[in-house]
């Protein structure tokens, strides 16, 4: 293998280490997203259950509806701006 060819192969090996740190960021990324999405969704079970009542039925309706509102926020369908001014406009509570 010439000098040029070397070069080429360490330029090459260079761009698949950013392209793999790129990778690991973006997993890291969801991780985080997924736990933290998981322990707010925890944290709003238990509250719907212990304050008002909520039994399995009704929180499996909560669960089903939530991810369904979040692949449409994720598909484009609204923003979370949007939602927080809905609530407010809607609810008159400001987040």
């Amino acid at each position: 293998m010439n000098r040029k060819e070397k070069r080429n192969q360490k330029k090459k090996k260079g761009s698949n280490l950013v392209e793999l740190d790129l990778f690991k960021q973006k997993a890291r990324e969801r991780y985080i997203i997924k736990t933290a999405t998981g322990r707010l969704m925890g944290l709003h079970l238990h509250v719907l259950h212990d304050e008002f009542g909520f039994g399995k039925k009704r929180l499996s309706k909560f669960v089903n509806a939530t991810v369904k509102m979040t692949k449409a926020m994720v598909n484009g369908d609204f923003t979370d701006d949007e939602l927080i001014q809905n609530a407010l406009e809607e609810f008159n509570i400001r987040i």
